[in-house]
């Protein structure tokens, strides 16, 4: 049995999911929280962006699936 990986058109979805998430971790890392609810506010912004990344993720995979 033999299984061949080849590079191909794949990479423009896993380069989308890389570049979303890759921009969001830096994105969210950067904010100083402040006020009394700094941290709570922060991690809903950062299960915001990370929820923004997933969709665009599941967005590019599903369009290389049909297009593919």
């Amino acid at each position: 049995m033999e299984l061949t990986v080849t590079f191909g058109w794949w990479l423009l979805p896993l380069a989308v999911t890389l570049l979303s998430f890759g921009f969001s971790l830096v994105r969210v890392g950067k904010s100083e929280p402040y006020g009394d609810y700094g941290m709570i506010g922060q991690a809903l912004a950062f299960a915001f962006m990370m929820a923004l990344s997933l969709i665009a993720s599941l967005v590019a995979w599903l369009i290389w699936a049909l297009v593919a």
